[in-house]
């Protein structure tokens, strides 16, 4: 389910906002977000099986205040469907071989 999170930070100078895009863009179901307000101090965060309550103690603990104004749900508009596009995860395999061992006669 697409929800929409709003958020209110606790400034808006762009250090605190550069800390809470990259705190909002590594949480899982992820896909947009946004700066909202004159000031930009409200972050609109979408997407899908994303949690809201996992967001703000992230953001607490880096940002050390913000608000949780709003979550809504989103629902799908039935006559605009993108065919074709399929969103693909992708996961990295660590390297698994090691050390490369030289041998020494």
């Amino acid at each position: 389910m697409k929800q929409k999170v709003v958020i209110r930070l606790s400034s808006g100078d762009s250090k605190n906002r550069t800390k809470a895009l990259k705190v909002a863009v590594g949480a899982p179901g992820f896909e947009s977000v946004v700066l909202e307000g004159e000031s930009k101090t409200q972050m609109a965060v979408t997407g899908g099986g994303l949690d809201p309550v996992n967001l703000m103690v992230r953001l607490k603990k880096k940002l050390g205040l913000a608000e949780l104004i709003s979550v809504t749900p989103i629902k799908a508009e039935e006559g605009n469907t993108e065919e074709g596009i399929t969103m693909q995860t992708m996961v990295w395999q660590p390297y698994h071989s090691g050390v490369p061992q030289y041998y020494v006669y």
